[in-house]
């Protein structure tokens, strides 16, 4: 059985159906892409393209057909199309107030989707149902797993320079993965070009890149480090060079002799109280 998902929910919105089903079939729980813990979609997308992701997220995950459709809400308009291109793969469909395509052909012209509206609760409204909301919530989310329901890491903040190398901070981040948590690569002036260049790089070759801080190098800085790099409105582009794309001048480094330098000291002699910069 192979849930689809309303527009407003996850799969993990189904959970507890799920693990009453697993006991004797097997069941699938999945976000569409750009919902839920799956990657970002750019929008519109099709219901065609919708369900040919989903027939190629099963066969990669070994999972032969044919499958029983639970289609909820938007889900049912994703589900039928699935069927229409692959009708051999669906052995049925159980629609959970699932959206039909021919609607609007069907109901009164003031309940046309165009001209639907959302209600408006008011803040009475709001007082009366929280409370019921927040035990709905607890009760659903107490079976989540761990590692989603306690998630309170988004983003890894380190420097290709500060965690050993390129591989090492590739391996940190592949390990950051498994639990949804994205890269937030350090990037200051602190860090060269080179340092630059290999975050940049290292963004581009993970699949859970999040952020890259970028602090524009000073002008006698670049004359040293030459760079194939480019930042351009608000986007970094690695340029086309072989490697990393950065060419060191040694003979002009040379008019820069080094200097040593340290960031403020954070922490209070006196009683070694940690304070701001």
């Amino acid at each position: 059985m192979v849930f689809l998902a309303a527009a407003s929910n996850v799969g993990l919105d189904y959970l507890n159906i799920h693990d009453q089903i697993s006991g004797f079939a097997t069941s699938v729980l999945y976000d569409r892409g750009g919902t839920g813990w799956s990657d970002r979609m750019e929008l519109p997308r099709t219901a065609e393209e919708v369900a040919t992701e989903l027939r190629a997220l099963l066969a990669a995950a070994g999972l032969p057909g044919p499958y029983v459709l639970v289609a909820h809400s938007l889900g049912g308009a994703y589900a039928r199309r699935f069927g229409q291109l692959f009708p051999g793969d669906v052995a049925g469909v159980v629609s959970l107030d699932g959206f039909h395509e021919d609607w609007d052909s069907y109901m009164p012209e003031r309940l046309h989707l165009a001209g639907a509206k959302q209600p408006q609760p008011g803040r009475f409204q709001y007082r009366l149902i929280r409370p019921v909301i927040a035990r709905m919530y607890r009760k659903m989310l107490a079976g989540w797993p761990d590692g989603i329901r306690e998630q309170l890491i988004d983003y890894v903040r380190g420097a290709v320079t500060h965690t050993g190398g390129i591989t090492h901070l590739k391996k940190l981040l592949e390990y950051a993965a498994q639990y949804q948590i994205k890269s937030g690569i350090h990037g200051p002036t602190d860090i060269s070009p080179i340092g630059m260049a290999a975050a940049l790089h290292l963004g581009l070759a993970i699949h859970n890149f999040g952020i890259q801080e970028y602090a524009r190098h000073s002008a006698q800085t670049l004359t040293v480090f030459q760079t194939s790099y480019r930042f351009e409105d608000g986007l970094l582009h690695p340029g086309d060079r072989p490697g990393l794309g950065v060419e060191v001048d040694l003979e002009a480094a040379a008019a820069f002799p080094y200097r040593a330098a340290y960031l403020p000291v954070n922490r209070l002699a006196l009683d070694g109280t940690v304070h701001d910069w």
